[in-house]
């Protein structure tokens, strides 16, 4: 009986770090958004019609898919050493709409806290040298770090992002 639903996923950690990574820079990116939005919802308050305020929102989504893409690059220079030539631009095109598709959500007043139990046994493994281990909880920390900075975001207004979700007209 809670208004606030919760959504619990058993990930690697490799990719809870990539997830918070990218939410963090939407995150970012849609602070910015935020004074637009206001300014937004006073124009059309004031009555300006919605063929005039069209721009405003072109400008807020372009602002997002630029950011989106630059967030595309970082991940895939951290993250994508392994991935085959081949794969590259598949990955690139799945991670923009993925990242489209948070951007979506935040703009609906969705909320992200990403969370990761550090394993005792895997912790003093790290401390040993051991690789994989020590891999973990650098992916900890950064989680750690990084889930400070996904605070709840005060919105005002109507939605103003619309960013495809898909590349398919039906999805």
């Amino acid at each position: 009986a809670s208004s606030e639903y919760q959504i619990l996923l058993n990930i690697l950690p490799v990719t809870a770090t990539c997830l918070i990574i990218s939410i963090e820079k939407i995150v970012k990116i849609y602070k910015d958004i935020l004074d637009i939005r206001k300014a937004h919802k006073e124009l059309k308050d004031k009555g300006v019609p919605a063929e005039n305020l069209a721009g405003v929102e072109d400008y807020a989504n372009k602002r997002m898919e630029e950011g989106i893409a630059e967030g595309v690059r970082e991940l895939l220079s951290s993250f994508g050493q392994d991935i085959a030539p081949g794969r590259r631009k598949e990955m690139e095109i799945s991670l923009k709409y993925s990242m489209n598709k948070l951007s979506n959500r935040i703009d609906k007043g969705f909320n992200f806290d990403i969370k990761m139990r550090l394993d005792e046994k895997k912790a003093d493994a790290a401390e040993q040298g051991e690789p994989e281990s020590g891999k973990n909880s650098e992916y900890y920390k950064t989680i750690e770090e990084k889930s400070k900075e996904l605070e709840f975001l005060k919105l005002s207004g109507d939605n103003i992002l619309s960013l495809p979700e898909s590349d398919k007209k039906d999805a």
